[in-house]
């Protein structure tokens, strides 16, 4: 498909293929945040009254790269 993509419109394409054009930048959810999302388990643990927000203060001490957005999703 990606050497189609360079050479026909993606309209075209997708019109061909009877597949709707949003699905053509899906990206399908990775597992690599299992580390992260552990950890943020364990310091859940040891601090019940933390947020998302302290929990991340704690995180990026520790070295893990994750904003306030990215550990509120994981906590939910």
């Amino acid at each position: 498909m990606n050497t189609l993509r360079g050479r026909y419109p993606l309209r075209l394409l997708t019109r061909a293929l009877q597949v709707p054009r949003s699905s053509m930048s899906y990206r399908k959810r990775t597992t690599t945040d299992e580390p992260l999302r552990e950890r943020i388990r364990v310091l859940a643990r040891a601090w019940p009254r933390y947020g998302y927000r302290r929990l991340g203060v704690l995180l990026r001490a520790e070295g893990f790269s994750a904003g306030d957005e990215k550990v509120r999703s994981l906590m939910r």
